[in-house]
């Protein structure tokens, strides 16, 4: 018998339309239209932030967050959380 492991997974491209969860112990893979919408952990290393995937999300081999990534919106975001932080608030 085998045991389901209960995770949320780390996908990353392993074809043009075919994504596959990086963890060692799962096989799940899925197309990628079926992924726009659904939850998976950043694939940047030692990164554990969640994320949603969206049609930006699904256009990299990869998928990271916005902390990660290199977008005008990722810059954005990276701004707002750092008056945040000046403010002393915490996300």
């Amino acid at each position: 018998m085998s045991r389901v492991k209960d995770h949320v997974h780390k996908y990353v491209r392993v074809s043009p339309n075919v994504y596959q969860c990086a963890d060692p112990d799962c096989m799940r893979r899925d197309y990628k239209k079926f992924l726009k919408g659904k939850r998976s952990i950043c694939s940047e290393e030692g990164c554990e932030n969640e994320i949603i995937l969206n049609p930006e999300a699904l256009r990299r081999a990869k998928p990271k967050c916005l902390l990660h990534q290199e977008t005008k919106e990722a810059e954005a975001a990276k701004k707002r959380i750092k008056i945040l932080k000046d403010l002393g608030l915490e996300i």
